[in-house]
């Protein structure tokens, strides 16, 4: 475990410095951690001290990271919580990110149903009747305004290809500052180290091939595009 640690903490402080040196010390390098991996508030502690002035910002989920505002402000580093819904954020803030406001930098808000990767569906969620991300959105500013965080922005991951077709969530009154992460679109830029061969299959994905289920080792949803294998393995349920 020791070693998988150092090798951790080695690896992230040597690509924050690259990110940093290719941007010429002018870009804004963020990292990304999983809060329920082993170690990770003494990875992500080492790593903000071995690449000081390098990481400007990081984004940290999988859990319910109660440490990462205390971590992070100690380096002047802010921090993005992501959650899936209000209550999360609720549980968050008023325990520990109350205390270090001024580092909190964003709310990544990730939709359950329209995520890639785990998702953080509740046991009280059905994963086959998806819920309105605007209605889970708003909710989320309700609980923000609460607590005097109207000008901090919820930035909308999940389904994110054309915004375009979130145009009705910019300017909105309702919703406040929002930003948008994009998390597939990457995959297919000439810079994406993932195989070419996946490039024809992702774009040829029509509605109903990306599904939620319960394979995971986790224990959590994922979301995995529909194939032969995952058709076995959903058999074998």
């Amino acid at each position: 475990a020791r070693e998988l640690i150092e090798y951790a903490v080695k690896g992230g402080i040597a690509q924050a410095k690259i990110a940093h040196e290719r941007s010429n010390g002018n870009g804004r390098v963020f990292m990304n951690v999983l809060w329920e991996m082993g170690g990770c508030a003494e990875i992500l502690e080492r790593i903000l001290e071995g690449a000081r002035g390098c990481v400007h910002g990081v984004v940290c989920g999988a859990g319910m990271p109660y440490d990462l505002a205390e971590i992070t402000s100690k380096f002047g580093v802010y921090y993005h919580p992501i959650v899936s819904s209000a209550r999360a954020f609720s549980a968050l803030f008023r325990r520990s990110y109350k205390k270090f406001v001024d580092f909190l930098g964003g709310v990544v808000y990730e939709d359950p149903w329209l995520a890639g990767g785990h998702n953080g569906l509740s046991n009280a969620e059905n994963p086959e009747e998806p819920a309105d991300p605007y209605l889970r959105i708003v909710e989320l500013r309700k609980v923000m305004r609460s607590f005097d965080l109207d000008k901090v922005p919820i930035i909308i991951a999940g389904g994110v290809w054309w915004l375009s077709e979130w145009a009705d969530y910019i300017d909105n009154d309702e919703l406040g500052a929002v930003a948008f992460q994009f998390g597939t679109r990457p995959i297919l830029t000439l810079e994406s180290p993932v195989a070419k061969h996946w490039y024809p299959k992702l774009m040829s994905l029509k509605k109903g091939d990306v599904k939620l289920t319960k394979l995971s080792p986790t224990g959590f949803y994922s979301s995995a595009i529909n194939n032969r294998m995952l058709n076995d393995l959903l058999e074998r349920q």
